[in-house]
This record gives C-alpha cells, sequence and structure tokens, in this order.
C-alpha cells in the first residue's frame, strides 16, 4: 500500500512539478533584477558580481568536496574506524543536552548558568513541531 501510495505520488510530482534546472534560471533573473533594482550597479555589473561570486563559491564547493572524500576514506581505514568506535562508547548516560544544561551543578553552570526546558525542548517552536509531527504524520501516513 505504501509503495503504492509513493509511486502514485511520485507520478504525480514527474507530471506537475517543473524540472528544478528551470527554478535555478529563473531565480538567477530574479536575483539580477534584484541586483540592478536594489543596488547602485547596473545590468553589466550585475552580471559581473554574479560571475565573480559563482567562481568563489566554486572554489568553496570544490574544498568541501575533497572535505568529505578525504573524511570519508579516512573513516573508512580499519584505524579511524576503531578510534571513532572507542570514542562513540566512552559516553555512560542516556541524557540530552538539553536536559544537561537544565540540571543544577552541570559542567557548564559558571560558563552560561542553568538554562530551563522551557527555552530548549519546551520553547514555541518546538512544541509546534511536535504537535505538527503527531497530527501530520498519521495524515499523511
Amino acid at each position: 500500500m505504501i509503495r503504492r501510495l509513493g509511486d502514485a505520488g511520485s507520478a504525480l510530482a514527474a507530471r506537475f512539478v517543473p524540472n528544478p534546472f528551470l527554478f535555478a534560471i529563473l531565480l538567477t533573473f530574479v536575483a539580477l533584477a534584484a541586483a540592478v533594482v536594489f543596488t547602485d550597479s547596473g545590468p553589466w555589473g550585475a552580471v559581473m558580481g554574479w560571475k565573480r561570486g559563482f567562481w568563489e563559491l566554486l572554489t568553496f564547493a570544490m574544498q568541501m568536496s575533497l572535505i568529505l572524500v578525504t573524511g570519508h576514506a579516512l573513516a573508512s581505514t580499519r584505524p579511524v574506524g576503531r578510534a571513532i568506535g572507542f570514542l562513540a562508547g566512552r559516553p555512560r548516560s542516556t541524557g540530552s543536552a538539553p536536559l544537561t544544561v537544565a540540571t543544577a551543578g552541570h559542567f557548564l553552570e559558571e560558563k552560561i548558568g542553568i538554562v530551563g526546558i522551557e527555552r530548549t525542548l519546551g520553547s514555541p517552536a518546538n512544541l509546534a513541531m511536535i504537535a505538527l509531527l503527531l497530527v501530520g504524520a498519521p495524515l499523511i501516513l
């Protein structure tokens, strides 16, 4: 049943949702128009700024790709895998960070004080997300 529902949703999206490349092109022109309207550069200056920014972004993207690839290669080796397993086995409690900082006498109390759960787990944003998931998940599934 879930597979048929997923296949139907996929077919519906493939039929009615435009190609993501179209959104990229449209947003490029929206950004160009915004640059011309809200800055003192003309259309040519905005295009040249986009060109310079693209190559700087490409450099950053390649650096992040190298970090991911080399990190995965390193983490896949036996010695590093053992070290990660050792470090992952070190914690002996199941407490979470929001509950830890809400407890008197925690290790960061001198630096940040006691942070109540009404500001972390019980924040309005978190409660709204939980309510949305509790109501929405049964409707979707």
